[in-house]
């Protein structure tokens, strides 16, 4: 007894044949044959191969489709004619059904019929996505699509919807205006940045690790990817510098009448202080944060310890008695009265901890210019000796022009001051220059003086 031959093709043909494939004869189909297209059954019993296409091509599918635009829901009635090939048979006699696709429309036939629909449509553009950054990481804003039906893709999604489903009612969302840069897209890359800044940086100092906050590697790690290394820098100056070293602390000084004070210290300008050296940290945590290896990076106090008055050798400015004196391994080797910035108009002597940066005097093919910098303070003077302590512009020299007997008086310093510079007997100058060295620590304090 034979077994009944069925046939299903939905979307993609699909047929079952129990008793095996259709023999490829005169007559094709035995008693019983039917085959179920487009959800409808078709009869093939006793029809050769050229009438079972004529009744299978005459099978229309009539889809019902929901398209939900942003305002309403709309039903577009989409029908389609199947069109099989004898070589569509062939594959259905050698069991290749998957191949051969019938009962689907054309992408151009749906987007007629979404057109005469009148889809909910305005005219803003689509808006591209962008990444924002945060204190701690990136968020993506934008991506918005725009107004505008996009009828290709809104009829790409019925296609899908159509293959997908074994019935003909379909629901679909409406497709529109896609922006260049999409959200998807860019949320990719938000996900790429933040899983740099996600990674445990630390920084091993003499045994003690500490971790690079999140807020700084988010400033550092840019939206290309690259690294800023200017966050990273300040890191470690200012804060990994300030806990593991001496970086810019305060100083505790013994002056010349035994009293202890503090200064203020600024280690760029002092040369006293360890710290982590910020540039080479900078790029070892940056390579780390672009390679994702070697996260613990190791680093080395650098620069000079303080020791107690600067293990004896060093000058000291009094403002307050407008007096100097230098030491040399704790002997006082020499020791002037001079004349200091005029306070009264904003012109005082800075205070705090420097350094001699180098010498300089006139010879006879050499002339040390002294130049101000302003139009209310201009002036240009010859000096014989220079000793600049602090990198714009404060130095000792030689001042002829002062009356000796203002030298080392507090009282006249209203009258009489300088621009800012310690203004030095010229009678003195020459023993002071020769005494000095480049590299001594130059201290300077007082209630005539200034903090910088």
């Amino acid at each position: 007894m034979n077994k009944k031959n069925v046939a299903v093709i939905s979307g993609l043909v699909a047929l079952g044949l129990g008793g095996g494939w259709f023999g490829y004869q005169s007559t094709l189909y035995k008693s019983g044959t039917v085959v179920a297209i487009n959800q409808q059954k078709v009869k093939l019993t006793g029809l050769s191969k050229q009438q079972a296409k004529k009744a299978l091509n005459a099978t229309q599918q009539t889809y019902k489709v929901k398209v939900n635009d942003r305002q309403t829901t709309k039903t577009v009635t989409v029908r389609v004619q199947p069109k099989l090939t004898d070589r569509d048979l062939k594959k259905i006699k050698n069991g290749q059904t998957s191949a051969i696709t019938v009962g689907i429309p054309t992408t151009q036939t749906i987007v007629n019929q979404l057109q005469k629909a009148k889809l909910a449509s305005k005219t803003n553009q689509p808006k591209n996505a962008r990444l924002v950054r945060t204190i701690t990481n990136y968020t993506v804003k934008g991506g918005q699509t725009g107004g505008s039906v996009n009828y290709q893709q809104t009829a790409q999604r019925i296609i899908t919807a159509i293959k997908q489903n074994k019935t003909n009612q379909i629901s679909v969302k409406a497709a529109y205006q896609t922006p260049k840069i999409t959200k998807t897209a860019m949320q990719a890359k938000a996900n790429q940045l933040n899983k740099m800044i996600a990674q445990n940086l630390t920084v091993t100092v003499n045994n003690k690790t500490y971790t690079v906050p999140t807020t700084v590697k988010a400033q550092a790690v840019k939206q290309n990817g690259k690294i800023n290394k200017t966050p990273l820098a300040n890191w470690v100056t200012y804060s990994l510098s300030a806990k593991m070293g001496s970086y810019n602390h305060k100083i505790k000084f013994k002056t010349h009448n035994k009293k202890t004070i503090t200064l203020t210290n600024t280690t760029a300008e002092s040369g006293i202080g360890q710290y982590v050296p910020a540039k080479t940290t900078a790029q070892k945590l940056a390579t780390a944060l672009t390679t994702g290896q070697q996260l613990n990076v190791a680093a080395k106090l650098t620069g000079k310890k303080y020791e107690q008055n600067f293990n004896g050798t060093y000058i000291e400015l009094d403002l307050t008695h407008q007096h100097a004196y230098m030491y040399k391994k704790g002997k006082l080797v020499v020791s002037w009265p001079f004349i200091s910035g005029k306070k009264s108009v904003g012109h005082a002597t800075i205070t705090g901890v420097y350094h001699v940066l180098y010498k300089d005097r006139t010879t006879a093919t050499h002339k040390v210019h002294l130049r101000g910098g302003t139009a209310d303070t201009a002036y240009d003077s010859v000096v014989n000796y220079w000793l600049p302590w602090q990198s714009s512009g404060y130095g000792i020299h030689d001042a002829s022009w002062q009356k000796v007997s203002n030298f080392g008086k507090a009282s006249v310093n209203s009258q009489v001051g300088s621009h800012g510079c310690i203004n030095t007997n010229p009678t003195i100058m020459k023993k002071v220059y020769e005494e000095a060295t480049v590299g001594m620590q130059v201290v300077s304090y007082g209630t005539l003086g200034q903090s910088l």
